[in-house]
């Protein structure tokens, strides 16, 4: 961890200016049923504005404390986990592998407050009175669909907080809507 006051106190807080990034920021690979390993090159406004859009949906602060159970190296790792929190300037808190009683536990004491996992995790924490729980600081959940047409929505009531949707499409990007907003 470095700190970046010096940075900002030298630079006034003016943005620093880089020059032009001729070479992808980020390579991935995505293999597919029949077809070859393909490469895939994302540029830095690319990554930037998944974060961004990810931030503006959930209204992310600084103060927020993000609970990512989703690898980095992937959509919904880097769409609702690195992305988001580094154009937010929130806290992120990585959980893997995927282990319920371990998740329950750090979203309590890591005081997490805004989280995404897949629908039936939602559900399970629902119903075993999570969101209810006092020592619970959540104030935005998302479910992680798989495909939008996949999306069969349980109806479980989680008081006060506000449920997003999240649709990982493709290898990097996802959408984020509010539960209360018709997809069309």
């Amino acid at each position: 961890v470095t700190s970046l006051d010096e940075l900002l106190e030298a630079n006034n807080g003016a943005p620093v200016q880089t020059a032009a990034r001729e070479t992808p920021s980020l390579v991935s690979f995505t293999a597919r049923v029949g077809a070859p390993l393909a490469p895939l090159f994302r540029d830095e406004e690319t990554l930037i504005a998944q974060g961004r859009m990810t931030a503006l949906a959930l209204g992310l602060q600084s103060y927020d404390v993000i609970l990512n159970p989703y690898p980095l190296s992937g959509a919904a790792g880097l769409g609702l986990g690195l992305m988001p929190w580094l154009v937010s300037g929130a806290t992120l808190v990585q959980h893997q592998p995927f282990e319920y009683g371990t998740y329950v536990r750090q979203l309590k004491e890591q005081e997490a407050t805004i989280i995404a996992a897949p629908s039936p995790v939602l559900a399970a924490l629902h119903d075993d009175g999570v969101f209810a729980d006092p020592a619970c600081h959540l104030r935005a959940a998302a479910r992680v669909w798989s495909m939008p047409e996949l999306a069969e929505s349980r109806n479980f009531d989680c008081g006060k907080l506000p449920l997003f949707d999240v649709y990982p499409l493709g290898d990097l990007v996802s959408v984020v809507r509010n539960n209360s907003q018709p997809l069309t």
